[in-house]
């Protein structure tokens, strides 16, 4: 879904019966489009998908700490965790669930620039990813004019004069 370059890195847990956490693998996540659908896609380093679910629109996913996000998948019958390598990844997979759920609740016909995350350093590595993500669904181009249009450009620039 991603390359290594802008997604962060993680490990994928499931609780199991017995209320222990079981270590599913590491990989890269990312969390893009997929049938006009929001996904969160776990790939391992070798490129085995770990995890592939749909984002939904109710309030499951919770962030406990700075480094992980958990949730209850009914699709899976599972309760996951992401634990984050760093708290940026973290923060920017949160803001990215976040914007697929907001997405959905506009019935997938939103403006592309409300899926993409606050123009801030911070957010650079979510904003490829949401790129790469609309450039798969070919709706690059809506998205280039949307930004186009918007103060979003100007933003970004701003904050690659500062750096």
């Amino acid at each position: 879904m991603g390359d290594n370059c802008h997604t962060p890195r993680v490990k994928l847990y499931k609780l199991n019966d017995s209320g222990q956490w079981d270590d599913w693998g590491t990989g890269q996540v990312a969390v893009g489009l997929q049938d006009e659908s929001p996904v969160i896609q776990v790939d391992s380093d070798g490129g085995q998908v770990l995890l592939n679910t749909r984002v939904v629109m109710d309030d499951i996913y919770k962030q406990q700490g700075d480094t992980i996000i958990t949730w209850k998948d009914e699709d899976k019958n599972a309760d996951l965790a992401l634990s984050f390598q760093e708290i940026a990844g973290c923060r920017s997979i949160w803001e990215l669930i976040q914007s697929a759920q907001k997405y959905q609740a506009e019935g997938g016909a939103g403006e592309v620039a409300d899926i993409l995350p606050p123009p801030k350093i911070e957010h650079l590595p979510a904003l490829a990813q949401a790129m790469e993500a609309l450039a798969v669904e070919n709706k690059r181009n809506a998205a280039a004019e949307i930004l186009r249009q918007s103060e979003y450009i100007g933003e970004l620039l701003d904050i690659f004069s500062r750096m």
